[in-house]
């Protein structure tokens, strides 16, 4: 569905240029849900903007269905495909009701009054925010802010949502109940969920990782394989599950572990099976 072919980017300021990505390629198919993670200047943020057509990579190309970000005709069909949901939500909202604002979408593209409507219906319904339809967006709490942002993508009908850092700025329940609507549109909808991340947590559970360092992908697969590469997580700035964490420290005493693991019950039985 999406295509990076060896991309580059650097910003532009005077007196000098500052690499952000270097050589990436990648491909994201139909349905899955990537978790893409790095600290603070990996690059992982101008990524999103760039699968997005926000940026255009100076080197290198990036496809979304079909479609070459490069070209300009491209831009809005990429952006009505690939939706993004940024850190704060009140840079993104624009309406003063949540009616208004996930009204504002379609309308752009053009919708008839009646397909307007029904696509607010629909996308209010999907995320379960149907009841906060008449309120004014000054008065939700973060985690609702962000739930009406998708539920303004989700009336566009997107093929794929980029999350760019969104839980970072909401306390626990508000992170969980985010993370809960983009599993179920990715799940029962098919919606493709990249997610721009940090936060180990919120990786566990993705079909994919992609681990991002000084503007390039230095690990990828599973959660299991990426998080259990201790070594290469650690150079990346990054951390690993508690349990990993606690293996990979006995390992390196000398105690023969075998196999690391992500999984809390696994690990208590490796545990276990030791202290016997």
């Amino acid at each position: 569905m999406i295509e990076v072919k060896d991309i580059h980017y650097a910003y532009k300021t005077q007196p000098e240029t500052t690499k952000a990505v270097s050589g990436i390629s990648l491909y994201i198919s139909k349905g899955r849900y990537i978790a893409i993670l790095g600290r603070n200047g990996s690059g992982k943020s101008t990524l999103a903007r760039m699968l997005n057509a926000l940026i255009l990579p100076d080197m290198g190309d990036i496809i979304v269905l079909g479609m070459n970000t490069k070209e300009k005709v491209n831009e809005l069909p990429i952006r009505k495909k690939v939706g993004m949901i940024f850190q704060d939500p009140d840079n993104q909202i624009v309406g003063t009701r949540v009616l208004e604002d996930v009204a504002f979408g379609p309308e752009n593209l053009g919708y008839e009054r009646e397909k307007i409507i029904q696509a607010v219906d629909n996308a209010l319904n999907q995320i379960g925010i149907s009841e906060l339809r008449e309120r004014a967006v000054h008065t939700l709490s973060g985690g609702q802010k962000q739930r009406v942002a998708i539920a303004g993508v989700l009336a566009m009908k997107p093929a794929c949502i980029i999350l760019d850092e969104s839980t970072s700025m909401l306390d626990p329940k508000g992170q969980a109940e985010l993370l809960a609507v983009t599993e179920k549109l990715n799940k029962e909808e098919g919606i493709s969920i990249i997610n721009i991340t940090h936060n180990m947590d919120e990786a566990k559970f993705a079909d994919e990782v992609y681990v991002m360092h000084k503007g390039t992908i230095t690990l990828s697969g599973t959660p299991s394989e990426v998080f259990t590469n201790v070594d290469k997580m650690i150079e990346a700035g990054l951390d690993v599950p508690q349990a990993t964490k606690l293996l990979y420290e006995l390992e390196k005493e000398g105690i023969e572990i075998k196999n690391l693991t992500i999984d809390e019950d696994e690990a208590a039985d490796i545990l276990g099976r030791l202290l016997k």
